[in-house]
């Protein structure tokens, strides 16, 4: 046991004792970061916790600037020392002060004496320590849930909030439901009302921007796709409003045409790129999602929704729960020309865009529908149409005009088309049409024309995706040997060119 160890063991006795004269002394003679690293085991203790969280609570109240060190402290004892085998108990008064470390503001008092601690960092600390807790012990979450359920109303402190309960709350299809009732009788969705209430809050679109922006990094689909309100209010931010009781949420999606009692809005002027992606993962029905693309197509404007709208379509198809309705909303899209124009149009976008759309257009070909034969034919249908939409009659293929951004100084966008390239390879229909293109074979072999590590790793996907495809079957076998060759050399491979002629 250290010094210190040993100085905070003998004042967990006398405190146990009601002898607090030392915790002064000991305050004045080591360092607040040994006093609190020492404490902190003590906080897990069955034996000890009750006092240590006394004697923790006791030097905060004196000494209030010392709560930056002390998160620290605990946070760096739950994230590297307790592990699931290990005995400890967590009290509920320890999560409450965690809690409380979300509810802080750079204004607190107790920041002013603190170089390196912001409202932030610690709001930060307490929510990764949070979290490890409960994933070491899952019955945690009902408790902190229960802790948690009085969400405050400033907007930041909000969103801290949701962002540790979207990080604990288990998944819809575990034994643990986010639907169990608390100790109080409560049901477990009430505690979703204040971030429901946030979206649709018209007065403050930055709480909305920041509740739609952490749906989106959380990247907790189960929630999105089970939040039926989340469908009325998505629509008024893409643009329109549906009369909801001509709308049933819990109908099927067929493809079929049905009729939908909506009228048009204006587009939320900053969040309606990010409410179509959510509710491209809601499955609505088809039709309506439908005509809701055709109308968001016709009112956006900059490139923040434009991005929001290809993202939407490939979203849309590949969150589908299954093999034929994501086939049925790939040919919706296909036999669309005004939404495939906006889809796939590289002519017009920046270079950002460029990318984008070719990542959309790579999720979609690498989605699981793409198994089916049905799937494969679509997915070579929609990597045709980008010929077709970016060619104006000047006979390029579609091959043709991606190989042309292979050449392009942009890293971004040879990246794009190297992951594009090689979703389409990994469809055997695609890796033959890939073949087929006159030069292709001769860019598979030149390990000179990609320099960023990167850029050789996707370009090395893209040959082993062409080697592991059928098409490997129909060609001759010095094309298949050179191949095996660019395998067997790896991606970071250097042709050796040391070999100089002299003269005299």
């Amino acid at each position: 046991m250290t010094t210190a160890d040993g100085d905070i063991q003998d004042l967990l006795i006398k405190l146990s004792s009601d002898d607090s004269s030392s915790l002064d002394d000991l305050l004045s003679s080591s360092s607040t970061t040994k006093i609190f690293s020492s404490l902190a085991p003590f906080l897990f203790n069955p034996d000890y916790g009750t006092i240590a969280h006394t004697i923790l609570t006791t030097i905060l109240q004196k000494k209030p600037t010392l709560l930056p060190a002390a998160s620290s402290s605990i946070h760096n004892h739950i994230t590297q020392k307790l592990a699931p085998s290990d005995e400890f108990v967590v009290s509920e008064q320890l999560l409450r002060l965690m809690v409380q470390q979300l509810q802080m503001v750079d204004t607190d008092p107790r920041l002013h004496n603190s170089n390196s601690s912001s409202s932030t960092s610690i709001a930060t600390q307490s929510i990764q320590a949070l979290q490890t807790l409960c994933t070491i012990r899952p019955p945690l979450v009902q408790t902190l849930l229960s802790i948690l359920k009085n969400i405050p109303k400033d907007s930041t402190i909000m969103i801290r909030y949701y962002t540790l309960i979207l990080q604990i709350i288990p998944e819809l299809n575990s034994d643990c439901s986010m639907n169990d009732e608390d100790d109080d009788g409560n049901d477990g969705t009430e505690i979703w009302k204040p971030l429901m209430d946030g979206l649709r809050d018209e007065n403050d679109p930055l709480l909305q921007m920041s509740i739609l922006e952490l749906l989106e990094v959380m990247d907790r689909d189960d929630l999105i796709q089970d939040w039926k309100e989340l469908d009325p209010i998505m629509l008024r931010m893409v643009g329109m409003n549906i009369d909801t009781e001509d709308y049933d949420q819990d109908e099927p999606m067929d493809g079929t045409t049905r009729k939908f009692k909506v009228s048009s809005l204006p587009l939320h002027p900053f969040c309606a790129g990010a409410a179509l992606r959510i509710l491209a993962k809601r499955n609505i029905p088809l039709d309506l999602y439908r005509h809701v693309l055709l109308s968001f197509g016709r009112k956006m404007s900059g490139e923040v929704e434009k991005i929001g709208f290809v993202d939407g379509i490939s979203t849309y198809i590949c969150c589908q729960r299954n093999e034929n309705n994501a086939s049925n909303a790939l040919k919706a899209i296909l036999g669309e020309r005004e939404l495939l124009e906006e889809w796939l149009n590289l002519r017009m976008a920046q270079s950002k865009l460029k990318v984008v759309v070719m990542n959309s257009i790579s999720t979609v070909l690498l989605s699981n529908f793409v198994q089916e034969e049905e799937g494969q034919s679509l997915c070579m249908a929609l990597y045709q149409s980008i010929g077709d939409i970016n060619d104006v009659g000047a006979g390029h293929s579609t091959t043709e005009i991606i190989m042309e951004y292979v050449k392009s100084q942009l890293v971004e966008l040879r990246l794009g088309v190297y992951e594009l390239l090689t979703a389409v390879a990994k469809n055997d229909k695609g890796a033959h049409e890939l073949m087929r293109y006159g030069g292709f074979f001769e860019f598979l072999c030149n390990r000179n024309l990609e320099i960023v590590k990167e850029g050789k790793e996707l370009k090395f996907d893209l040959v082993k995706s062409i080697v592991h495809s059928k098409v490997i079957g129909l060609l001759a076998s010095e094309v298949v040997e050179k191949l095996d060759q660019v395998i067997e050399d790896g991606p970071y491979y250097v042709k050796d060119n040391r070999h100089v002629a002299l003269s005299d």
